[in-house]
């Protein structure tokens, strides 16, 4: 068969595809990693246990191995290793230019580069957040494959599939929140000083991030978050938010009472306490009168949600397709899986991630 590999155009075309930013969605760039072993094609499913085992990093017992199961209440758990697969392709009248260095080609080859990039940027980040209820109505869907912050109830989590925080947390007007449901924070964000809650990011976010720092799990004292003592929390956290949420977090300012502070803004507060804020369109978001404004919350997402990369992307050589007219394809593909990491609080198993809503009010309207 014949390819391109002395051909001049080669090193412009092969190495875009050597640095196109797989991995770097805006959600899924902030996870963490953990290296999988390569399986064999008829591998379909893995273990929980082992997928535990090597995202924790550290695995106790009698052997010196990851364990292939012990557990019975962990045999009987199983995690899709899904492949994600697309494909770039020339008609036999385009390859045959591409032998002979026609820039033109060159530049449609990287558009379907860039075309296929966007696609697996969007889909691997659809399937990792996997919050709105629409991910399991794509065609590929599995049961085994749990997205990080699937909005599971308490009663149906498990530690292959934990349940939000949601139940730990009390908003400031008293009311403790529903695993697997958003929590209104009964707080209120607004243009101008009217109808602003006083001291807004600490109102809001402040009872959420004591619940991620008060939770240690009972079977092994593994904190939810990281602490240099029980009184201080090291902690990064992530808002995941609409993006037109996050630019009007950036231009509101805090109001303290009496004054509005017109040298900070409710983004620069949320900075401040260690919060970042990264735009995730699965939250819905309005910005008008009385509206309502979804959010998710993360505690050390690197630490508490990983992907598991079986196989790296790879792209394989061109291959021919005999027809009447040829057609030339090259694959590109990759297979991974992901977890969120289990805290059992004594009753369920609990993941660091927290879903509620405070209310906006344009104040202009």
């Amino acid at each position: 068969m014949t390819t391109y590999t002395g051909n001049s155009r080669q090193p412009i075309v092969d190495g875009y595809l050597e640095r196109a930013p797989w991995w770097e969605g805006q959600v899924i760039g902030k996870s963490g990693n953990f290296p999988m072993p390569s399986y064999p094609n008829s591998v379909k499913h893995i273990e929980f246990e082992t997928v535990l085992g090597l995202a924790a990093n550290i695995k106790k017992g009698l052997e010196k191995e990851f364990p292939a199961s012990s557990s019975a209440e962990l045999k009987k758990l199983l995690r899709s290793l899904h492949y994600f697969t697309g494909i770039i392709s020339a008609t036999d009248a385009q390859y045959e230019d591409l032998q002979k260095n026609d820039p033109l080609i060159a530049q449609k080859i990287k558009e379907q580069i860039d075309s296929l990039n966007y696609k697996f940027d969007q889909d691997s980040e659809d399937w990792a957040v996997g919050y709105s209820t629409t991910w399991a109505n794509d065609p590929d869907y599995s049961e085994f494959w749990i997205p990080w912050f699937d909005a599971v109830a308490g009663a149906s989590s498990s530690i292959s599939n934990p349940g939000d925080m949601n139940i730990k947390v009390t908003t400031v007007g008293g009311t403790t929140g529903t695993e697997g449901t958003i929590l209104p924070m009964e707080t209120v964000l607004t243009s101008s000083t009217t109808n602003q809650t006083i001291d807004f990011v600490n109102q809001t976010f402040g009872p959420i991030i004591r619940a991620f720092s008060a939770l240690t799990d009972t079977r092994n004292g593994r904190r939810m978050v990281d602490s240099a003592n029980k009184y201080q929390t090291t902690a990064r956290f992530t808002f995941l938010g609409a993006a037109a949420l996050l630019d009007e977090l950036e231009n509101t300012h805090p109001y303290d009472g009496e004054k509005v502070h017109f040298d900070k803004s409710i983004a620069d507060q949320m900075r401040a306490k260690r919060i970042e804020l990264v735009p995730c369109e699965e939250f819905t978001s309005s910005l008008a009168e009385d509206g309502t404004c979804q959010f998710g919350f993360v505690a050390d997402f690197p630490r508490n949600f990983k992907k598991g990369i079986s196989d790296p992307v790879t792209f394989e050589a061109w291959k021919e397709l005999p027809a009447i007219n040829s057609k030339w394809v090259r694959k590109m593909w990759t297979r991974w899986t992901t977890i969120s990491m289990p805290y059992f609080d004594g009753t369920y198993y609990r993941k660091a991630f927290f879903h509620g809503s405070f209310t906006y009010k344009n104040d202009a309207e």
